[in-house]
C-alpha cells in the first residue's frame, strides 16, 4: 500500500523534517497548526495548511478532537507548480532579468505564493523561484484539468523561465495517468520536450 498523503501535527522542526521527507517522496503534506504557526517555516514548505485552533499553540496542539477533525476534513487533490527563473535548454541555468509582465490567474482553488510583479528585477544572487503556483480540484483529474487552465492564463514575459516547462509536464500523458517515476523528469521527459522546443525554433 502507498502512502499518497500525511498529515502532520507537529510543529518545530520535526514538522520541518517530516514535511521535507513528503518532498523527497512526494507524498502530499498537510499541516495541522495553531493560528501561531500559519507563517512558520513548515506551513511554507507543506502542501497545505489546515488551522487547529487560535494562538497560542498550547491551546490546540493539545486538542486531539481538532486534530482528528482536521484530517477527517481533508478530501480532493492538490498541484504545485513552481515557477523559477530558469532556462531549461540551458541545463536549468538561472536567467535573472527584469519581469516586463506579471499576471497571476484567479480563479477558485487557484493559489499563488509569490513576491514578483510588473518591473520586479530577478537578482542573480538568490534562488531563482519566481512563485508557486497551487492548484486543488475534486480529484486528481480534476486537479490536472484546473491547474491546465491556470498554467494557459498566467503571464509572465521579459525573462526566461520555466512557465513553459510546467504546462508541458502537466499536459504529458505520462503525468495524466501517472506513469512516473524518480527518473522520469531527465531520462524521459526532458530530452523529449527539448527536442520539441528546437523543432520549433
Amino acid at each position: 500500500m502507498s502512502i499518497k498523503r500525511v498529515l502532520i501535527a507537529n510543529r518545530g522542526e520535526i514538522a520541518v523534517r517530516v514535511a521535507r521527507a513528503c518532498r523527497t517522496l512526494g507524498v502530499e503534506s498537510v499541516l495541522a497548526c495553531s493560528e501561531a504557526d500559519r507563517t512558520s517555516l513548515a506551513a511554507g514548505m507543506v502542501d497545505r495548511v489546515v488551522c487547529i485552533g487560535p494562538a497560542p499553540a498550547a491551546q490546540s496542539y493539545p486538542d486531539a478532537e481538532a486534530v482528528v477533525t482536521a484530517a477527517m476534513s481533508l478530501s480532493g487533490h492538490a498541484i504545485e507548480c513552481r515557477i523559477n527563473a530558469e532556462e531549461a535548454s540551458a541545463g536549468f541555468m538561472p536567467c535573472p532579468g527584469a519581469i516586463v509582465d506579471w499576471r497571476e490567474p484567479q480563479a477558485p482553488g487557484v493559489r499563488i505564493d509569490s513576491h514578483c510583479y510588473p518591473g520586479y528585477v530577478v537578482p542573480p544572487y538568490y534562488d531563482s523561484m519566481l512563485g508557486k503556483l497551487i492548484v486543488r480540484g475534486r480529484d486528481r483529474h480534476d486537479a490536472i484539468e484546473n491547474t491546465l487552465s491556470a498554467l494557459g492564463r498566467f503571464v509572465i514575459d521579459g525573462i526566461h523561465m520555466t512557465l513553459p516547462l510546467s504546462r508541458a509536464i502537466v499536459a504529458d500523458a505520462d503525468f495524466r495517468r501517472s506513469a512516473i517515476t524518480t527518473g522520469w523528469l531527465e531520462q524521459v521527459f526532458l530530452p523529449r520536450y527539448l527536442d520539441h522546443s528546437e523543432a520549433k525554433t
